[in-house]
């Protein structure tokens, strides 16, 4: 609520408060999972709020930027990794991007935080991926070849590290696979997807023998 207060009643808008806020996720790593999901939502409600309807840049961009420093420590406590709680971690994500159809500039900057944390922390992520994929597809359906380009890139990321193969999720793999035929639909990533899809069933074929 003060945060709130800062950035809508100064005439000179003050982030203090966000950045204690950051600091109190931080902070409340360390409690038991329930807890944890709980103190993230009103968080994560904020960083929500504060990145889809504030219009100065340094102040949404540097909530986004925190939300990305957030996740890419949630994702590194292994109590927490393999639990379906890295879904709520990236619920706002998904949230911020569905919101800035009409704002192009800030759908990108969630994409390029996206492919940042899978670059640092892909091994790492788990049950993440459900949400990431969702937010790829919708990525897809805006015909942005800003967005498309870097979402192939992630998909050479995760194909060579097999950071998708390695995770047991069949829900997950769903979710690879419906991205790869959005993928397929834009001609300029139409090869890329068919030669994709066909690698990935050879290496999962040559890892059955």
């Amino acid at each position: 609520a003060v945060s709130r207060f800062e950035l809508t009643e100064y005439s000179h808008k003050r982030v203090f408060s966000l950045i204690k806020l950051s600091e109190v996720a931080d902070f409340n790593m360390k409690r038991i999972q329930v807890q944890w999901v709980k103190i993230w939502k009103l968080i994560g409600d904020h960083f929500v709020y504060v990145i889809t309807n504030t219009k100065e840049q340094n102040i949404w961009q540097n909530a986004l930027d925190n939300l990305k420093q957030i996740i890419g420590k949630l994702l590194q406590k292994s109590d927490l990794s393999f639990y379906n709680f890295q879904i709520d971690f990236f619920k706002p994500f998904e949230i911020i991007f569905n919101q800035t159809k009409g704002i192009p500039e800030r759908g990108q900057f969630v994409i390029n935080y996206i492919h940042f944390i899978i670059g640092q922390y892909g091994p790492f992520i788990h049950s993440g991926w459900v949400v990431i994929f969702r937010i790829l597809k919708e990525g897809f359906q805006r015909k942005d070849p800003r967005i498309n380009g870097d979402i192939q890139f992630m998909f050479k990321k995760m194909y060579d590290e097999n950071l998708i193969i390695n995770n047991s999720s069949i829900e997950v793999f769903r979710g690879y696979i419906e991205t790869l035929c959005y993928m397929y639909l834009d001609k300029s990533l139409k090869q890329y997807a068919f030669e994709t899809i066909l690698n990935l069933l050879s290496k999962i074929m040559n890892e059955m023998d």
